[in-house]
C-alpha cells in the first residue's frame, strides 16, 4: 500500500473509537493532523494517539491554510457539518471519508457529488453495515442469483429503548433528524447494496415522537439517557419506497418503541429464494422441497476497520471507492424524501 497523510476533523467518540484505531492499524498511514471546535476533545486525542505534537486545529480551514500535505481527511463531526467540509477538502483535491450519513439532505449530497466531479478527490461515506460478516455473506448469494430476481426487501433498525443523549443526537437542527436519518440510513444502505442499487423513483414516509418527551417510560442510563423536554426528533419512522425495477421496499427505525427486542437487519425476497439476517437464513426450494439454508461458520469481521482499509486499498492501487457517493446521495434522497412524506403527507416523486 502507499503511504498516506490523513487528517482527521471532528474527534469525537466514533473517530476516537473506530476511525484512529483502524488508521493505526495500517502502517502506510500518518495521522498528519486533527481538528475540532473542542480544546478538550483535541487533547483527549493527542493523548489516544500517543503524539503531543501533532498538529491541531479549532478549525479545518486552518487546517487547510497550513498545507499540511494531506493525502485524506475524515470527516467525524456532526451530520450538519458533512457537506461544507467535504466540499472544501474536496476543492483542495484531498480525498474524503466521511462518517455516515453522507450530508442532512439530499440538497446538501448534491453539492457534495458535484465538487467531487470537479476534483482529482474522490468521497466515500462510512455506511459500515455492509462490512458485517453475515451481509457479506448473503451478497455473495444474491450476485451468484440464488435468490433470483429480488422484488421486495425490508430494511430495519430497531432499539426498544437506545435514545442516545451524548452528543447532538437530538438535536434536529445540526443532526437533520432521529433515528432514521442516524440508523435507519445503514439499514437503507445495506439493503439497496444488496439489492444492486436501483434507481429509486418514489418515496412515502410516516414519522412519530411518541415516547422521546415521556417522562414515565424508562431508558437505558448513562448516555442512553436524554433531555425529555427538549425532545424534537422523531423515535420511530417507517417508508416505503418503490424502485425503477419494480422492486419494493420498507424501511422500519426506532430510537425507542414497544418492541420485545432490538433487531438490525434486513429481509430479501426473490423468485428463487428469499433470506433475512439476524441470524442468517436463505430460502428456497430444490427437487420440488423447500429448504431453510444457514451457514455453519462466517468469519468474524470488524466492519468499521474493514471499510477504511477497502477505502486506502483502493486508492493505492486505482480500484474503485467500494463505497461509492452517489450511492450515499440515493440514502440521503430517500430519507429526505421520508421526511416530506411524513410532513406533507404526500407521496414524494424522486
Amino acid at each position: 500500500m502507499k503511504k498516506f497523510r490523513v487528517g482527521l476533523v471532528g474527534v469525537g467518540s466514533i473517530c476516537n473509537g473506530a476511525h484512529i484505531p483502524a488508521l493505526k492499524a495500517i502502517p502506510e498511514i500518518e495521522i498528519a493532523a486533527i481538528c475540532d471546535i473542542d480544546p478538550k476533545a483535541l487533547e483527549n486525542t493527542k493523548k489516544n494517539l500517543g503524539n503531543e505534537n501533532v498538529p491541531a486545529f479549532l478549525s479545518h480551514k486552518e487546517m487547510l491554510e497550513k498545507r499540511l500535505d494531506l493525502d485524506a481527511v475524515h470527516i467525524c463531526t456532526p451530520n450538519y457539518a458533512h457537506s461544507p467540509i467535504a466540499c472544501d477538502f474536496l476543492a483542495a483535491d484531498i480525498h474524503v471519508f466521511t462518517e455516515k450519513p453522507i450530508s442532512m439532505t439530499r440538497a446538501e449530497a448534491a453539492k457534495m457529488l458535484e465538487a467531487e466531479k470537479k476534483s482529482k478527490a474522490v468521497l466515500s461515506v462510512g455506511h459500515c453495515w455492509r462490512y458485517n460478516n453475515e451481509m457479506a455473506a448473503l451478497k455473495k448469494f444474491v450476485d451468484a442469483g440464488r435468490l433470483g430476481e429480488i422484488y421486495y426487501a425490508k430494511a430495519i433498525s430497531n432499539r426498544r429503548r437506545g435514545i442516545p443523549g451524548w452528543g447532538v443526537f437530538c438535536d434536529l437542527e445540526k443532526q437533520g433528524g432521529g433515528c432514521m436519518i442516524d440508523c435507519g440510513c445503514h439499514a437503507l444502505d445495506t439493503a439497496l447494496w444488496l439489492v444492486g442499487n436501483p434507481r429509486p423513483v418514489s418515496v412515502s414516509g410516516c414519522s412519530y415522537g411518541k415516547l422521546g418527551r415521556n417522562k414515565e417510560i424508562a431508558d437505558m442510563g448513562g448516555g442512553w439517557s436524554w433531555d425529555r423536554d427538549n425532545f424534537n426528533i422523531e423515535d420511530f419512522c417507517t417508508g416505503f419506497v418503490k424502485f425503477e425495477n419494480g422492486l419494493t421496499m420498507y424501511i422500519e427505525t426506532s430510537f425507542a418503541a414497544h418492541i420485545e427486542n432490538d433487531y438490525f437487519g434486513v429481509q430479501l425476497i426473490g423468485d428463487k429464494g428469499g433470506a433475512t439476517t439476524a441470524p442468517l437464513k436463505i430460502f428456497t426450494d430444490e427437487n420440488k422441497v423447500m429448504l431453510d439454508i444457514t451457514p455453519h461458520y462466517l468469519q468474524p469481521a470488524s466492519p468499521h476497520a474493514d471499510e477504511i482499509i477497502d477505502f486506502y486499498t483502493a486508492l493505492s492501487d486505482g480500484s474503485e471507492i467500494p463505497i461509492k457517493a452517489w450511492q450515499a446521495y440515493d440514502v440521503i434522497s430517500i430519507i429526505d424524501a421520508i421526511y416530506e412524506s411524513a410532513r406533507t403527507g404526500e407521496t414524494v416523486k424522486l
